[in-house]
């Protein structure tokens, strides 16, 4: 009875609060839904990363969030200060037990430019196709129940009003990039901090439930600050990460620090041997969710694992549960002189 009346109450809830984003937990793992002007701006030639969320499983009908992106650059070479960056961002939200769906992709442009020795400025544009589905023919009401279940053959006398409907999306963003680096012997020690601000759904696209019901997807604006520091003599790294998040009414203030302790070092000539790392950290959702998290890298492979603890007013309502996130992100890296030779002879 209580999965049940909880159905009722999650489908309703969802129609009214869907006008806001999805969100995960490892926000450094989904870098094209934080800012577009990400795109291609990372130390490598390719990159791929999968996300997937479970949310709220103690409600019986969980959230389950699954994505995936793209990102590469276009036409970096040594005697040239700008290049490009493009790639892709899909997601789907399924959630309660009408089988609620959210289908988004989004593609981006990015153009990088090179304003200094150690500094450079991308700008981002990107455009998307959302699409939004639902079957409230899986519901059942207080009125099926025969005393010992419910029974579908029973006319609930509900009326739902509802259609599956698509819609067009566009985004914009910039960052700023600053990249100390210090060469050595065995590695190399570095200092990097990023800004950017970001704007998505700036169209505001219309969802159209079905009937009188009408709302506007509200712009989400988003500030990210991060930076990592490096120890000099140590296989120690201090990372951090912190975004705000704007939508209509809604904020949300994410702050992160972890931990990096590197194994090895990578081969600087060859790069046939990459660094191998563990991270370690914790995240916290503002009056939300305080988020452990642990990461592991090999071989331009990452996988992140991370749990939110619920402390929010929700909390009676899931006993602390929250949702449990996993990431896997592959970089394809430009570790190696002989590797960036060849990039730069290309590009005489």
């Amino acid at each position: 009875m209580k999965k049940v009346l909880f159905a009722i109450v999650l489908s309703g809830f969802t129609a009214a609060s869907v006008a806001q984003d999805i969100h995960f937990s490892q926000l450094i793992q989904t870098p094209l839904q934080i800012n577009p002007a990400n795109t291609g701006l990372f130390d490598g030639y390719h990159r791929a990363i999968i996300n997937y969320r479970s949310q709220w499983t103690s409600a019986g009908s969980p959230f389950k969030t699954m994505a995936a992106s793209f990102d590469t650059e276009l036409g970096l070479k040594k005697k040239k200060n700008a290049y490009l960056g493009i790639g892709g961002f899909l997601f789907q939200d399924k959630s309660g037990d009408a089988n609620w769906k959210q289908f988004k992709a989004d593609l981006y442009l990015n153009g990088i430019l090179k304003v200094g020795k150690e500094s450079h400025l991308a700008l981002a544009i990107g455009g998307g196709y959302g699409q939004t589905s639902a079957d409230f023919s899986k519901l059942t009401f207080g009125n099926q129940y025969n005393g010992q279940g419910f029974d579908t053959e029973f006319n609930s006398y509900e009326s739902i009003v509802f259609r599956n409907f698509n819609y067009a999306d566009l985004s914009a963003g910039f960052n700023y990039e600053f990249d100390k680096t210090n060469q050595a012997f065995d590695r190399n020690n570095s200092f990097k901090m990023k800004i950017g601000f970001a704007g998505y759904h700036l169209n505001q696209p219309k969802y159209i439930y079905g009937g009188a019901l009408e709302q506007k997807m509200n712009a989400r604006y988003v500030g990210s600050l991060g930076g990592q520091y490096d120890f000099k003599g140590t296989r120690l790294s201090a990372l951090t990460n912190n975004y705000y998040m704007l939508q209509g009414k809604f904020k949300q203030l994410n702050v992160g620090a972890m931990v990096r302790m590197r194994f090895n070092n990578q081969t600087k000539i060859t790069g046939m041997v990459h660094e191998t790392a563990l991270y370690l950290g914790c995240n916290l959702r503002v009056g939300d969710a305080v988020i452990p998290t642990m990461m592991f890298e090999m071989k331009g492979f990452m996988i992140g694992l991370s749990y939110d603890y619920n402390v929010s007013s929700f909390k009676p309502s899931t006993n602390g549960n929250g949702g449990f996130e996993i990431s896997l992100k592959w970089t394809n890296l430009r570790d190696g002189t002989f590797r960036q030779g060849r990039e730069f002879n290309k590009g005489k």
